[in-house]
C-alpha cells in the first residue's frame, strides 16, 4: 500500500498497539449498530499485546504511515510445529479500507509459505470486508460457530450432565496427553500453548480436563478472565456429550459471570441446552485454513481470547 510500512512489532510499540486494539474493533462494532468489543482502555488492548508477547512463538507486524508513523494498522500470528495461526488484526479507522489489512496478511502469508506450513484463524462471519480479505488470500471456511452468552447464576448450574464427575482441573503432568488428543483431533500441535494456560502465571486461565473411566484423557477445555468479558475455549472432546460435559464444568467455574462460548454450529444438543440455561447468540464465526486441511476427527471449540485458529 502506497504510503503504508510494515515492520515487525516492538515491545516499545505496546502502548500505541494497546490503543489501537480496542479503537479498531470498538470503532467497527458501534459503526454497525453492536455493542463495543472492549470497554476498558487501554486494560483490554495491553491483555492481548502482553498475551502474544509472552506466547513461545509469537510475533507481530505493525503497518505504520512512513511520513507521521502514526500506527495504521497490526497483526498478531504464532509459528507452530503444525500450522501458522494468524491472530488479532486491528486496523485504524482512519485507514479503514485502505488495504493496510492486505498489506498485513501479506506479510504473514510470506511467513507460512517460506516455512511451508499451513495457515489458520477464526474471524467474524459477520465483517464481510474481512471475510473477503482473507478469502482472497486462500483461505477457505471448514466450520462455523456461534457464538452463545451465557449468564451463569450465583449457585452454578446444577443441570444434569454425564461425566461430571470425571471432569478435573489440568495439571502439568498432563501436557503430553492432552497435546497428542489434540493433534488427533484437529492436527494441531502446541504443548507450549497447553503449558502457558495450565502454569496460568497471571491468574487469568483456568483448564479442565475429562478423564477416560479406564484412564488417559478424553477432552479438555480452557477458560480466560478477560478485563471485559469472560470466555471458554479452546477446547476438545471427541464427541458431543464430552464436550457438553467440559462446558458446563468450566461454566461453573464463572458464577455470578457473563461467559461467552464458540459453540460449532452443527452440535444441536450443545446448543440446545445452553439456550435452556438462557443463553443468547451474540455473533457468528468461520474457522478457516490456507493450505492444507485434515478434517476434524473429534469436536474443536475455539476462542479468540488466547489465538485465533
Amino acid at each position: 500500500m502506497r504510503g503504508i510500512t510494515v515492520r515487525n512489532m516492538e515491545t516499545s510499540d505496546r502502548d500505541g498497539a494497546s490503543e489501537l486494539i480496542c479503537l479498531s474493533h470498538n470503532t467497527w462494532y458501534q459503526l454497525h449498530a453492536m455493542t463495543a468489543a472492549f470497554g476498558s482502555i487501554p486494560e483490554s488492548g495491553e491483555f492481548f499485546f502482553d498475551l502474544y508477547g509472552t506466547l513461545e512463538g509469537s510475533h507481530g507486524f505493525i503497518a505504520e504511515n512512513s511520513t507521521t508513523r502514526q500506527l495504521a494498522g497490526l497483526c498478531f500470528y504464532q509459528v507452530r510445529s503444525s500450522h501458522v495461526s494468524v491472530g488479532m488484526m486491528s486496523v485504524h479507522p482512519n485507514y479503514f479500507k485502505r488495504g493496510v489489512g492486505k498489506a498485513l496478511l501479506k506479510s504473514i502469508t510470506d511467513v507460512a509459505d517460506r516455512k511451508q506450513k499451513p495457515l489458520r484463524l477464526v474471524s467474524s462471519a459477520l465483517n464481510l470486508d474481512s471475510f473477503s480479505l482473507y478469502n482472497r488470500a486462500g483461505f477457505i471456511p471448514r466450520y462455523a460457530y456461534q457464538d452463545m452468552l451465557v449468564q451463569v447464576p450465583d449457585d452454578g448450574f446444577r443441570a444434569s450432565v454425564s461425566r461430571q464427575k470425571n471432569i478435573r482441573s489440568a495439571r502439568e503432568s498432563d501436557i503430553l496427553e492432552m497435546a497428542r488428543l489434540e493433534q488427533m483431533i484437529n492436527g494441531m500441535r502446541r504443548e507450549k500453548d497447553l503449558h502457558y494456560l495450565i502454569e496460568n502465571q497471571h491468574g487469568r486461565w483456568h483448564v479442565s480436563i475429562l478423564e477416560a473411566e479406564g484412564g488417559g484423557i478424553e477432552g479438555f477445555i480452557a477458560s480466560c478472565k478477560h478485563p471485559d468479558i469472560h470466555m471458554l475455549g479452546p477446547g476438545i472432546a471427541r464427541n458431543e456429550e464430552q464436550l457438553l460435559s467440559l462446558i458446563t464444568a468450566e461454566l461453573n467455574q464463572y458464577r455470578g459471570h457473563t461467559v461467552l462460548q464458540l459453540v460449532p454450529v452443527d452440535c444441536h444438543k450443545i446448543v440446545h441446552v445452553l439456550y435452556g440455561m438462557g443463553a443468547r447468540n451474540m455473533e457468528l464465526h468461520f474457522y478457516q485454513v490456507r493450505g492444507a486441511h485434515t478434517p476434524f476427527k473429534g469436536l474443536y471449540t475455539p476462542t479468540y481470547m488466547f489465538e485465533s485458529g
